[in-house]
């Protein structure tokens, strides 16, 4: 098993906020996915909690968040200690700093977090298609990176994805007035064509 070491600092930062404020739960339920945005299990778990009561109650669990893990199902007990003894961590940080950062910081932060999950995973999918020796969808998969980091995160892609996530709207109606006013068949071809993948 492969061991990665990293400075969690941000995903703490951030799962803090989820916790404690609800500005930053609120932007984060709305790009919310199943499978999750942080890079660990334990995170995505404690996240997902946060998520689910700010859907249910319209706001951040505070400290509410104990109850909610007393309450949890899972079954495995390393997994209840790991995210005991986490969400531990979190609250001594929080009670020592006596705050946390500013909610749009931590929404900026979370951004940028996610983004590096995600960008972790597409190229860890590159990799194991190299290693099963398909190269086509390696490359395709590649190509495909570039051409969204292109759209979304360099020159006026980045400005209208600041303007969206900074917008009083959320990223979920941008998606939906996107989809109902655009032909996304073209634009699916057209992507296809300048990252050159037939």
């Amino acid at each position: 098993m492969k061991v990665t070491r990293f400075d969690g600092t941000d995903a703490r930062r951030v799962l803090t906020g989820l916790i404690t404020d609800d500005n930053v739960v609120r932007r984060v339920a709305s790009r919310w996915k199943a499978e999750g945005l942080f890079g660990s299990r334990w995170e995505n778990i404690i996240a997902g909690w946060c998520v689910d009561h700010s859907r249910k109650y319209g706001k951040a669990p505070g400290r509410d968040i104990e109850t909610i893990f007393r309450a949890t199902t899972l079954s495995n007990a390393d997994e209840i200690e790991a995210i005991e003894k986490l969400l531990v961590g979190l609250s001594d940080s929080y009670e020592a700093n006596g705050s946390a950062p500013a909610s749009e910081y931590l929404i900026d932060l979370a951004g940028r977090l996610f983004k590096r999950t995600d960008l972790k995973r597409r190229a860890e999918a590159a990799l194991a298609d190299l290693e099963r020796g398909d190269l086509g969808t390696a490359e395709q998969r590649l190509r495909l990176m570039h051409v969204i980091s292109e759209l979304t995160a360099r020159d006026l892609g980045g400005y209208h994805a600041v303007l969206a996530v900074h917008a009083e709207g959320s990223i979920e109606a941008e998606k939906m007035q996107i989809l109902r006013s655009y032909d996304s068949a073209r634009a699916l071809a057209y992507t296809k064509k300048i990252a050159r993948i037939d």
